[in-house]
């Protein structure tokens, strides 16, 4: 009995979120197919200024409907191959969740033995680095600078 209710949890795990990655790329290409055709009235509302030509809200809708708005295959294989990899972790973490449960134990006690730096330290350290870095992209631009005004400089010479 207990197996059987662990395999329909683990299916309706895996039709959840199947249904999720469905909903996501659903709203993922809504967004993308009503961003297209606000460009396209931008596009076509341009065109019409410069040509000055008068065109009807009707012209317009048609002119839209021809454009291509959908999205691309590598956008439909990248949300299978994200889709079938979280179907594969939640099995694999249903399947594993003795160990995982007891993994994630051993990483909490173990993160709550460090020591960690006090407030003031890190943000010490954190002016620091900022520093440096913005100091080091000063000298960096300058160097670029001068070299490329020296060769320039040596290019018309010669």
């Amino acid at each position: 009995m207990m197996a059987k209710l662990k395999n329909v949890r683990l299916l309706v795990a895996l039709v959840l979120i199947a249904l999720v990655t469905l909903l996501s790329v659903s709203v993922l290409s809504l967004g993308a197919a009503a961003s297209g055709e606000t460009t396209a009235a931008v596009e076509t509302t341009v065109t019409a200024e410069t040509t000055a030509a008068v065109t009807t809200a009707a012209d317009t809708t048609a002119d839209d409907t021809t454009e291509d708005t959908g999205l691309g295959l590598g956008f439909w294989i990248s949300m299978g191959v994200l889709g079938v990899l979280i179907i594969v972790g939640v099995f694999f973490g249903i399947k594993y969740r003795e160990g995982l449960v007891k993994w994630l134990r051993s990483y909490k006690s173990e993160i709550k033995k460090i020591v960690w730096m006090p407030w003031p330290d890190v943000r010490k350290n954190t002016i620091v680095v900022i520093v440096v870095i913005v100091v080091l992209g000063i000298l960096i631009a300058m160097l670029d600078y001068v070299f490329s005004k020296g060769i320039i400089a040596l290019g018309n010479l010669l």
